[in-house]
């Protein structure tokens, strides 16, 4: 309408990306007191949203979702003990906690309890999640990258994605899994019936969860495998944006630093050490692995460029999952055309 009535926007992530492609916010870069390079701006995050020199949404530590929403692993270790499983908190601090790992654990859990000889949500599991495995993705397979021109291309290893979908589809098959219609919904796990959780951090905040008898851990997605350099967070957050008709750009710009270092130094540690490590947490293990989880938070251009559907590449996982039988081959094939143009415009809009 272009009234001025609203300075900063604020909302969901998918939709706010593509208002960006509308033109309808200010180029931050170009701000005078937004200093990416700040820790009050998580690195990864903003990292993904620039392209090409320009930046038209953000994150920051004005709000703290961008760890909060970020997808983890709980764990039962009543579970892994009852089986004779090793706590895979050492493969992780060396580095080799792997989907394969994960996978073996998770294929050795599952027991009928109630006896009546088939799967169902009173049984107990190896793994639980929402169908959809939100930003699982990420963690596995990055689809877009940005060349030295600053254009975004699609490219990525379409064997290894093929891989990780089958295996989680077969898996997902098993008796071993369990997975649910609706979001979120961990009360398998908090009943103490699943060995991973697949989840919002988030969920650790819930009376539910800090009530539960389980003994749990909490810990990052596994790698690919050992020759991954980095656990992979997926994360996800309400993005911010200043609109083109702020009347006065520059002091929104200085509000929005001094929010945001606010957020880093009081919110940030409140929550972070304060909630998540003294009240929350079960075990100096978990403590441990927060901060890895913490420092490998990615967000995907992909997933976003996706906006809140599922038919595009950045939500193939999570496609391939609600549609088992649709080969995975030929539905990456099939989106490929559409795929380009959503990648077209993008660069259209972030062109000199």
């Amino acid at each position: 309408a272009g009234e001025d009535a609203f300075d900063i926007v604020h909302g969901h992530d998918g939709k706010i990306w593509n208002m960006s492609l509308e033109g309808y916010f200010l180029n931050l870069r170009e701000l005078e007191y937004q200093d990416f390079s700040q820790p009050w701006y998580p690195k990864n995050a903003n990292d993904a949203y620039e392209v090409n020199g320009k930046q038209y949404v953000f994150t920051s530590y004005m709000s703290y979702q961008s760890l909060s929403w970020a997808k983890v692993m709980f764990m039962n270790k009543d579970i892994i003990e009852d089986y004779q499983l090793e706590l895979p908190y050492d493969d992780i601090r060396e580095g080799t906690w792997t989907l394969d790992k994960m996978l073996d654990m998770a294929k050795s859990v599952y027991s009928d309890l109630d006896g009546d000889g088939k799967k169902s949500k009173d049984d107990q599991f190896g793994f639980l999640a929402y169908k959809k495995l939100y930003g699982f993705q990420a963690s596995f397979v990055e689809c877009y990258t940005e060349g030295d021109d600053g254009k975004v291309s699609i490219g990525y290893d379409k064997e290894r994605f093929i891989d990780v979908v089958t295996r989680m589809s077969d898996l997902f098959n098993s008796d071993n899994a369990y997975t649910t219609g609706d979001e979120p919904d961990p009360k398998i796990f908090i009943d103490g019936n699943a060995l991973f959780y697949y989840g919002g951090l988030n969920t650790i905040e819930t009376e539910e969860m800090r009530s539960t008898k389980t003994d749990f851990g909490v810990i990052p997605v596994p790698k690919y495998d050992e020759n991954q350099e980095d656990y992979i967070t997926p994360a996800f957050d309400s993005m911010f944006a200043v609109a083109a008709t702020a009347p006065e750009p520059e002091k929104v710009s200085l509000l929005i630093e001094a929010y945001s270092s606010a957020g880093y130094n009081i919110v940030r540690d409140a929550y972070f050490k304060t909630a998540l490590q003294d009240k929350y947490t079960r075990d100096e293990d978990s403590v441990e692995m927060l901060n890895i989880i913490s420092n490998t938070l990615k967000v995907d251009l992909a997933y976003l460029n996706t906006d809140s559907g599922i038919n595009g590449l950045g939500r193939a996982f999570m496609y391939c999952f609600s549609n088992p039988k649709k080969g995975v081959a030929s539905y990456l094939d099939s989106i490929a055309s559409s795929e380009q143009v959503r990648v077209d415009k993008l660069n259209e809009f972030f062109a000199d």
